[in-house]
């Protein structure tokens, strides 16, 4: 996720200074820019070589019983590395390409009344 962002807006739904409003309605604007879900690697128990299997095609395999034995996260910590030091742009494995979102709320200050003022 690049940005997750919560703000309130006047009725044209414009960002404005938070301020003791008198409306009855309340307008809020929640934002999610490029938000994606992806998996890059496999747990694979009978794994018994390296903790990363390097190979070109993805994805690669872990041995989850190293990883989880790392209690100073080194493990963790080199995948990481590897990502963010590769040369090569990184391919991943999206579950959920990558979308943004904007919802927009009113929210009544009298819900009891349960009508618009």
């Amino acid at each position: 996720m690049k940005e997750f962002s919560a703000y309130t807006t006047g009725p044209d739904w414009q960002a404005q200074v938070m301020q003791m409003i008198s409306d009855e309605i309340t307008h809020k604007v929640a934002k999610v820019t490029e938000f994606s879900v992806f998996l890059d690697y496999i747990c694979d128990e009978d794994f018994k070589g390296d903790v990363m299997q390097d190979k070109e095609d993805l994805p690669k395999s872990i041995n989850v019983e190293k990883l989880m034995s790392d209690t100073t996260n080194e493990i963790f910590m080199d995948i990481l590395r590897q990502e963010f030091n590769s040369a090569k742009p990184v391919k991943h494995h999206y579950l959920i390409e990558r979308f943004g979102l904007e919802a927009r709320l009113k929210l009544n200050k009298k819900p009891l009344v349960n009508q618009l003022p």
